[in-house]
């Protein structure tokens, strides 16, 4: 409200709570209209007025809101920072992400601006300011006080510090059970059960616990054609993993579940995990890296554990994914602001896809989940029932089984599988390893002779090393020396790497050497197989740079 309006404007919606004495004199024009008259009773405090009950009752719809007067914007300030995130006041549900305000919901979080804030406050409280005559009057949120709390938000004094949210039960680091609604002190989750889910696990559960949630776990998927046991265990691990975030937190390795044809069952298999823990299918994953940076962002935002992109084609090469796979958090810009926000990196990310290619880096951070039913037209089989269906019906169940495959291994002492690596992966690998191994669940989790262990252009480069080897040896050689090998046909130039050998004309020429070289120098070091490409030196004589090709 303006220090300044007139009495039309103070007439023009106001709603008088009570009716106050003007003390005489009081229309006194050099008297500050925005400091309230000298024989007025203090304002109360907002933990007095809270614990007073202070409200207001709308007389016309009878709908009832707690009420806090103030004299000044400075005060009004002062108080809104000592009620934003109290859990026992009307803005309890508004968190911090990084610097930003952010309010939960159903949905997921959602960051505030000025107007959001605003609006927040004016739905659940009704602010009431003296005008200059001392009488109390109904104000809306002032929109100058609501920009400096957003801007402000770390000297709100009860806001807690938010990671994000879940719709389902989940285990602490120390393997005790986060299952309470509400804000969690140690993982700084907020539960919001999803009341369609009845999580049944019990703090010791027996062997014959284990034994039925086992059963549970297989049914669903006994009909899917995984080519080996370790493919198997791979699909339970990638379910199981949203429950394991603080026991085993992220990035995980991109869940990738393959088939050689379409209709063998991979997209059955990718949405009962999304439906499991309340996720999408998400479209495509998209070429455009700052269209993925954005779709990243909202995933991270929301509550499901998992995100699923459905029939990746061609080849898996992107580095805002393979990023993303390496990164415990994660961090961009908000559509139309300029400030970034940093978000937990906790989700289990999965994609299908038939006959994949990954390229590059990307080899190494892959899970692979492989189903072939080796035969023609895999879409006309007949199943007892849909997967999908099932799961829907059935996600109480599933949730509860496999939270009390996890709470048996935690009760045995959380007993770690054996380590295949040392990578950022590893802990992660040898927890649910350990899990479906308590279990007695078939199957190893991530094995190594499941992995793919060069991406394509590696297999390329590592050919093309190969020949180049077979020709010279252990001897050193100039660049230009192996470009007369290929003119020569004594390495064959189909064998030349990505795009070089689209671009072989049959003729050694300055520039494809130039261009060799520069694919050489962008690989020098780095082993592929059992075979690097090493430097060796400048060439005294020619001033001209030699090379080999050591098998480790």
């Amino acid at each position: 409200m303006s220090n300044n309006s007139t009495p039309k404007d103070q007439d023009f919606g106001k709603m008088i709570l009570g009716e106050l004495d003007v003390p005489a004199g009081y229309e006194d024009n050099n008297h500050d209209p925005d400091a309230p008259p000298a024989d007025l009773p203090p304002i109360p405090t907002a933990s007095e007025m809270a614990a007073a009950g202070a409200e207001y009752t709308d007389t016309d719809t009878g709908f009832t809101l707690p009420s806090i007067t103030y004299h000044n914007r400075t005060e009004l300030f002062h108080l809104m920072t000592s009620l934003v995130g109290d859990e026992v006041r009307p803005l309890g549900h508004l968190y911090r992400q990084g610097r930003f305000l952010v309010r939960v919901d159903d949905e997921g979080t959602e960051v505030l601006g000025s107007d959001a804030f605003a609006g927040e406050v004016d739905k659940r409280i009704t602010l009431v300011k003296r005008n200059a005559k001392g009488e109390p009057v109904m104000d809306l949120f002032p929109s100058d006080v609501s920009k400096r709390i957003v801007a402000n938000a770390g000297l709100c004094e009860h806001v807690k510090v938010l990671s994000g949210i879940t719709r389902i039960p989940l285990f602490r680091a120390d393997g005790s059970l986060f299952r309470e609604e509400g804000y969690d002190d140690a993982t700084r989750y907020v539960l919001r059960p999803d009341p369609a889910v009845a999580f049944d696990v019990t703090d010791e559960p027996t062997a014959l616990d284990v034994a039925e949630a086992v059963r549970t776990v297989l049914y669903p998927i006994a009909g899917f054609p995984f080519v080996a046991e370790s493919d198997q265990a791979a699909w339970i691990g990638m379910a199981l993993t949203p429950m394991l975030r603080f026991i085993a937190p992220g990035p995980y390795k991109l869940g990738l579940i393959e088939a050689k044809q379409a209709g063998s069952g991979k997209s059955f298999l990718a949405e009962m995990i999304a439906v499991l823990h309340g996720g999408d299918l998400l479209p495509n994953l998209p070429n455009d890296d700052a269209e993925l940076r954005k779709l990243v962002t909202s995933v991270l935002q929301a509550p499901a554990g998992v995100a699923v992109f459905d029939n990746v084609e061609g080849r898996v090469s992107s580095p805002v994914l393979a990023a993303l796979l390496t990164t415990s958090t994660w961090s961009d810009r908000l559509l139309g602001r300029s400030a970034k926000i940093t978000l937990a990196n906790d989700r289990m990310w999965v994609a299908t896809g038939n006959n994949v290619t990954i390229d590059g880096d990307m080899a190494r951070r892959v899970l692979r989940c492989v189903i072939n039913p080796r035969m023609d037209h895999p879409e006309r089989r007949l199943f007892d029932f849909n997967p999908v269906t099932w799961m829907r019906a059935n996600r109480s169940a599933y949730l509860s089984a496999l939270g009390t495959l996890v709470q048996a291994w935690v009760s045995a002492g959380m007993p770690l599988a054996d380590a295949t690596g040392s990578d950022s992966y590893a802990h992660w690998q040898r927890v649910v390893g350990g899990v479906l191994a308590h279990a007695g669940i078939d199957g190893t989790f991530d094995a190594v002779t499941d992995r793919v262990e060069l991406g394509a252009s590696d297999l390329e480069w590592f050919v093309f090393l190969s020949a180049v080897r077979d020709c010279f040896g252990d001897d050193l050689w100039r660049m230009a020396e192996v470009v007369d090998a290929i003119a020569a046909d004594k390495i064959d130039a189909e064998l030349l790497p990505g795009t070089l050998a689209a671009r072989w004309s049959g003729w050694a020429t300055p520039g494809f050497t130039k261009s060799l070289g520069r694919w050489a120098m962008n690989r020098e070091g780095k082993y592929v197989n059992s075979l690097v490409l090493e430097d060796a030196g400048m060439d005294g004589k020619r001033k001209v740079r030699r090379w080999r090709v050591r098998e480790a």
